[in-house]
């Protein structure tokens, strides 16, 4: 199920689902240590000998966050249960604290007791052998902890703090879901503690509700390294009160997302709207340590066999390059320290790293698929990411910081380019595609090798290398003069996506359009202008298009990553925001007047429509549905949006005369 709401502040980050059920919560590492179970946690409501969870059949929902916040708002209303609860969850920005605000609002016309069920399934640290769940006493709060994660759960309703009732269980046991079911009658058993494959549920009673009355509340969830620290949170959140915690994290990211830029009339409401969202939610995938994860929507591991809760090294990035020209560059200085210790002793990046820095789950082999030797890598990983501190000093300018970088990751990145070539034609040699799936001489890679390579001479010229420079330029030019050689297919008169690799035999043209080919003009390798290129894209256009309602473009024909449909003449692949986001930007870049810009707004469109009701962005949409796939939100998703808008914002303002 995608996750309709995330929120986050760098260690700590939690999900919610689209019925308001907490999914997922990483501590103390975004992308690392999901200490939940692959069951949502849930919210239940006890009112008059009738009880339900949020998500039961019944129930009115409305996810949505707080303008310009990573606070959330919710409405839940159940008109048998005759109750209304209104929502308001935050991370606090600077400690790891869970604060939830509900207001409840008896609807019926009689008095009736109500009674809140908060409801956990723990998963802590890796395997569930010793986790464990116990009661409190002195702060009437229930704790889940192994090793050294602790989660303190507790609630007050005015000024009773502690829970009314509790219970803890293994949701393993012989006969048994969990402790949840234990709260349907609307009573505890009070177990006290439990090993294992634990849960827990925690009751709050708001007492004797008058019809028509609301009345307010609040449960915390305190997240730390030991018990002594819960502790000592939990009698902060006392001290200072939950409102507190609520009101100064509502206030930071208000101020964090419009301190950089302001609205402008170059694009509607709506785009700015998820423009905004766009940049929250990267902030919540950027982990304190500067890694910034593609994704942390755990249902794609049934599928792929892991998640994307990983470094990808493209895709960081690109959302790096986001951020930086929406003025965020002390983030993304984080993300560039942290990839000092990325490269391998040959110079370059694995497929994706851990936010500790360590190696990902090995996504290629090391032989190729004749079996001869070679490194398991897609090399845009590399090249991309000396592109993008290229992009990153282009608007910083301080040199002191890329020397700091300069020996542990620029040239060891730039050597491995520099060597891993064919030594007959200059190209890199063969490797995995930016999809991670086909290995051959690939369009985007090479445009993505040339653009690292030219970021990389600005900085051998700067720091005195001169034979350095002179190489990279070199290896440059004979990239872009053997692509014209190699890629140009004369009898369609448009440039083909990759080469494919057989033994020893010469390499043969891949006629499968694919949309990555626009890496050729996002690079700047290829110009817009040039008519091969526009033929290419209008290639892509044709053959890629969704012919359905639902639009957008493809990665590539008859893609079967999620594939939906085999009518593969209407819908060629699954409709990506990226690749969509790509075709936005190709109209952005042939523009010439105001109205050519249309055809951009339309997709930008196109792009706010298929987003979640929440702002979150997946990676894929079904065609018939536009219900998101594979993973949501996906960090990728939300950077290419943010390209896309300040592309559109920077020609809309040339084109007008402001620029």
């Amino acid at each position: 199920m995608p996750r309709a709401l995330t929120i986050g502040n760098g260690s700590m980050l939690v999900n919610f689902d689209e019925h308001y059920r907490i999914r997922d919560l990483y501590f103390p590492n975004v992308g690392a240590d999901n200490h939940l179970s692959a069951r949502p946690s849930r919210v239940g409501v006890w009112v008059a000998d009738q009880f339900s969870w949020l998500g039961d059949t019944g129930w009115e929902l409305a996810p949505a966050f707080q303008e310009c916040s990573l606070v959330t708002r919710a409405r839940a209303f159940h008109p048998q249960l005759n109750v209304e609860i209104q929502f308001t969850d935050c991370l606090d920005f600077v400690r790891n604290l869970l604060i939830r605000k509900l207001h409840v609002n008896n609807t019926g016309d009689i008095a009736r007791e109500i009674r809140l069920y908060f409801h956990y399934e723990w998963e802590l640290w890796g395997p569930d052998i010793g986790d464990t769940v116990f009661y409190h006493p002195p702060t009437q709060a229930l704790i889940a902890y192994k090793g050294q994660r602790f989660f303190l759960m507790n609630a007050t309703a005015g000024d009773k703090p502690g829970l009314n009732d509790w219970a803890t269980g293994v949701y393993t046991a012989e006969g048994a879901q969990g402790s949840w079911q234990d709260a349907e009658d609307g009573w505890l058993s009070r177990n006290a503690v439990s090993r294992g494959e634990v849960d827990c549920v925690g009751m709050l009673s708001l007492g004797e509700v008058q019809a028509g009355e609301t009345r307010m509340c609040y449960h915390w969830l305190a997240a730390n390294t030991s018990l002594e620290a819960v502790l000592d949170d939990n009698r902060l959140i006392r001290f200072r009160t939950p409102e507190t915690f609520i009101h100064r994290t509502q206030e930071y990211w208000s101020f964090w997302v419009r301190k950089r830029q302001s609205p402008t009339p170059d694009i509607p409401q709506e785009f700015w709207d998820l423009y905004n969202r766009s940049l929250l939610t990267l902030r919540t995938q950027v982990d304190n340590s500067g890694a910034i994860i593609a994704g942390n929507d755990p249902d794609i591991a049934r599928e792929t066999g892991d998640t994307y809760s990983y470094l990808f090294p493209r895709v960081g990035a690109i959302a790096a390059v986001a951020l930086d020209r929406a003025g965020y560059t002390d983030l993304t200085r984080q993300f560039y320290t942290f990839c000092r210790q990325l490269p391998s002793p040959e110079g370059f990046l694995f497929s994706k790293y851990t936010p500790h820095g360590a190696v990902g789950s090995l996504n290629h082999p090391w032989v190729d698929p004749d079996g001869r030797e070679t490194l398991p890598v897609a090399a845009d990983n590399t090249a991309m990411l000396l592109w993008a501190l290229g992009e990153h000093f282009s608007l910083d300018r301080d040199f002191d910081y890329v020397r700091s970088l300069y020996t542990d990751l620029v040239q060891p990145a730039l050597d491995f380019l520099l060597s891993h070539r064919n030594p007959d034609t200059g190209l890199p040699l063969p490797s995995f595609d930016l999809w991670e799936e086909t290995y051959g001489l690939h369009a985007y890679t090479l445009a993505a090798t040339w653009a690292g390579l030219r970021a990389a001479c600005t900085f051998t010229a700067a720091f005195g290398q001169p034979e350095l420079t002179a190489a990279a330029e070199e290896a440059a030019t004979q990239i872009s003069r053997q692509f014209d050689t190699l890629f140009y297919d004369e009898e369609t008169g448009r440039y083909v996506t990759r080469l494919r690799i057989f033994g020893t035999r010469e390499p043969i043209p891949d006629p499968t359009i694919d949309a990555s080919i626009a890496g050729l003009f996002l690079f700047s390798m290829i110009s817009p202008d040039d008519e091969r290129m526009q033929r290419t894209m209008s290639a892509v256009r044709q053959q890629l298009w969704c012919h359905t309602e639902v639009g957008g473009l493809a990665r590539s024909e008859n893609d079967r990553f999620h594939q939906v449909s085999t009518d593969v003449g209407n819908v060629p692949g699954n409709p990506w925001a990226v690749t969509t986001m790509w075709l936005c930007r190709w109209h952005i870049v042939r523009a010439q007047s105001l109205d050519d810009l249309k055809p951009a707004a339309d997709l930008l469109r196109w792009a706010q429509r298929h987003a979640l009701s929440t702002g979150m962005l997946a990676e894929q949409f079904h065609p018939y549905t536009h219900a998101p796939l594979s993973v949501n939100p996906c960090t990728w998703s939300h950077a290419e949006f943010l390209l896309a808008v300040q592309a559109y914002i920077q020609r809309h303002g040339e084109l007008a005369g402001r620029v």
